[in-house]
């Protein structure tokens, strides 16, 4: 594979090679070098010359496999269309993938956490309305989401 330089997305793009220089590791022409065996940066393969594409990429999502990427979770609280009513107590269905569905509830605040799922998006059914909810990362707390043409009153 021949990379097109113009391309890269280097900081030091339009310079030297001289300026890349610093950037480079030691063992940067090995690195070059295609092998038989694919090369992961999520197992600590060196698939970068550059040092500084090697430690932004370890915050990558793309670039993060098993273990690191099953730390996203669903943290959301489903209002109605006004926002000012909790959804409490309702059955959900979140779609998980195409052959996996849980079944749950809310809480009594309209909350609903799942942990440890896969980073995206994923179809969530309340009653006869659906809604997509994106996971977020472990620091993230929930999010509010608003159920459109999810009207509700509440009861006394």
């Amino acid at each position: 594979m021949t990379l097109d330089d113009e391309r890269w997305p280097c900081p030091d793009v339009g310079s030297s090679r001289q300026a890349c220089v610093p950037r480079l590791f030691l063992d940067e022409a090995h690195r070059a070098v295609p092998s038989g065996v694919q090369r992961r940066h999520a197992k600590g393969d060196a698939t970068f010359r550059c040092r500084f594409y090697d430690r932004i990429t370890k915050a990558s999502p793309v670039e993060r496999e098993g273990e690191l990427r099953r730390t996203s979770h669903i943290s959301v609280e489903l209002r109605s269309n006004s926002g000012s009513i909790p959804l409490a107590r309702r059955p959900i269905k979140l779609h998980l993938g195409e052959a996996r569905v849980l079944h749950a509830s809310t809480d009594d605040r309209g909350a609903l956490h799942v942990a440890d799922v896969p980073a995206g998006e994923y179809l969530l059914e309340i009653d006869d309305v659906n809604v997509f909810v994106t996971t977020l990362p472990p620091e993230m707390p929930a999010q509010i989401a608003r159920v459109a043409d999810y009207m509700t009153v509440a009861k006394s």
